[in-house]
């Protein structure tokens, strides 16, 4: 669909809304309009890298899944590691329930429940 474009930021402890993790010590800060794409439990587009072989540098592109009819939302799998873990609201019926990458939501779902049972406890 179109290659992401943006600011690489060399700072682990670094976060913002936005960005992407290109590797543990560094991330991008995307351009419009990847900046916006929406999480999906379902998506219909990911995002992957791969090297220039002309520049030799790492490039990161959006590519789709599915076919995506015209004017249908771009969303990818944020896929966040469990401490990062947020509510998912993306109304797929098979929604995850976590916006968490799918290998951790077991161990996800066993930590809340503890810290729901430690606050009732209070």
């Amino acid at each position: 669909i179109g290659i992401v474009s943006g600011k690489v930021i060399d700072d682990p402890e670094y976060g913002s809304p936005y960005c992407v993790a290109i590797t543990d010590k560094s991330c991008l800060e995307p351009s419009a309009p990847y900046r916006f794409l929406n999480h999906s439990c379902v998506p219909n587009c990911q995002l992957m890298t791969w090297e220039d072989e002309e520049t030799q540098e790492q490039k990161l592109g959006v590519f789709a899944l599915v076919d995506i009819p015209p004017g249908v939302e771009l969303t990818i799998d944020y896929a966040w590691s469990a401490d990062a873990a947020i509510e998912c609201l993306c109304g797929q019926p098979t929604c995850r329930g976590w916006v968490v990458a799918e290998s951790e939501l077991s161990g996800l779902k066993k930590t809340k429940r503890r810290k729901k049972r430690a606050l009732a406890a209070q």
